[in-house]
């Protein structure tokens, strides 16, 4: 079993996201570079794209996840997400502890919030200027 980064369950994941995204992109890219390519055309092409990103943005991180523990299945790698060292630090007596939502939540949904939406997110941003 590969113990190193690249090894890892997590990397895996993030390949088969960038791969969908960027092959989702490519196919998009292509037909605009097209010499005949109308502006409507073109502005509907960028409407699918946006679509697509709004869809892959609900289902999408549970495919790649199957995808990508196929994947990892192949290679004799683990299909778990790594949980991350909890940083303890001393409360303020003024602080609350309303802020413990973080630590309860499974390295799964972590990766997602932090990885995966915002990588979609930006797309769907960008693609919309």
């Amino acid at each position: 079993m590969a113990n190193n980064e690249l090894g890892e369950f997590e990397f895996i994941m993030a390949i088969v996201i960038w791969y969908e995204v960027l092959y989702a992109v490519n196919l998009v890219s292509k037909h605009l570079q097209a010499k005949d390519m109308l502006i409507d055309v073109a502005i509907e092409i960028v409407q699918g794209l946006i679509s697509f990103f709004k869809g892959y943005r609900e289902t999408g991180f549970l495919e790649a996840l199957e995808a990508a523990k196929g994947i990892a299945l192949e290679l004799d790698i683990g299909t778990t997400f790594h949980k991350k060292r909890e940083i303890k630090r001393k409360r303020q007596f003024y602080e609350n502890s309303d802020d413990t939502n973080v630590a309860t939540q499974s390295p799964e949904d972590l990766f997602r919030i932090t990885y995966f939406v915002p990588i979609v997110d930006q797309a769907i941003v960008s693609l919309t200027r």
